[in-house]
């Protein structure tokens, strides 16, 4: 049973006036906080000076990532940052690109990057090298330009698009209740008792396809995960401008008949 009922207001009695305009200047405090911070972009050290730089090598570590044939090529003129290439191999069959750059123009910073993987896992460096080969390795393409004086203003003028097909492997279970409070627990244990509660969650394929415009993340037309026990459907739009999050989220239990990736999303949008 869902009880949703502490999440119901009581207009049995009405709040006394002190307590009242503390609440509302608690809401309007919560209005004026944003994730994304209003500052400007720390990037005047890159008219300190000019490089142009190009490093090789047959084995490099980020953390506990391991990278092979790593090649790195970029320059900084006059404050702009151009980075030409960067590519590497992953282990034990992976392969990195990304290039891009980063210019300034009064004031205005302007970027660009372009990253592509494939058979990459999606690990974080710092992970142990057990953990890293038992991650979801998955094929993605990542698009993404924009500017603005502060990260705030280059947030929501992202344009371009994310594309991301992983699995089988474990990820690290993710406590959304932390977050969430108790009524991500309830919800998702109405449907999967434990869900949530596990180290690990096996995952037996990844799909995400997002777009951005102007700022605004649209999924096109969904993210989809399939674990060991539930299948979860995410559709919606996340504004970077204005920090609003429009989600509708599904999860079934793999009791029910397994879904098909290829039915939900097509991977040539």
């Amino acid at each position: 049973m869902l009880d949703l009922r502490r999440y119901i207001l009581s207009h049995a009695e009405p709040e006394p006036e002190p307590e009242k305009e503390k609440a509302t200047a608690a809401r309007g405090a919560a209005r004026t906080a944003r994730l994304i911070p209003d500052r400007r972009l720390p990037l005047d050290w890159l008219r300190n000076f000019d490089a142009s730089v190009s490093v090789q090598a047959d084995r490099a570590r980020i953390g506990n990532l391991a990278l092979g044939n790593a090649s790195l090529r970029f320059t900084v003129r006059n404050g702009d940052l151009v980075v030409e290439a960067l590519d590497a191999q992953g282990d034990p069959d992976g392969h990195l690109t990304v290039s891009g750059g980063l210019t300034q123009r009064a004031g205005i910073a302007s970027l660009q990057i372009n990253v592509s993987g494939t058979r990459i896992a999606l690990s974080f460096p710092t992970e142990a090298a057990e953990q890293h080969k038992a991650r979801p390795r998955g094929d993605f393409e990542l698009e993404l330009a924009g500017q603005g004086e502060t990260l705030r203003e280059l947030a929501a003028s992202l344009n371009g698009r994310l594309s991301l097909l992983a699995g089988p492997g474990e990820v690290p279970g993710f406590d959304a209740g932390k977050y969430f409070g108790s009524l991500w627990r309830q919800l998702v244990g109405v449907v999967s008792p434990g869900f949530d509660a596990q180290p690990f969650t096996k995952v037996a394929c990844l799909g995400a396809y997002v777009s951005a415009k102007d700022g605004v993340l649209s999924t096109v037309p969904a993210l989809v995960l399939q674990s060991d026990r539930s299948n979860i459907i995410a559709r919606g739009v996340v504004n970077l401008g204005t920090e609003e999050i429009d989600i509708l989220l599904r999860i079934t239990s793999r009791g029910r008949p397994d879904i098909n990736i290829a039915e939900i999303v097509n991977p040539n949008i």
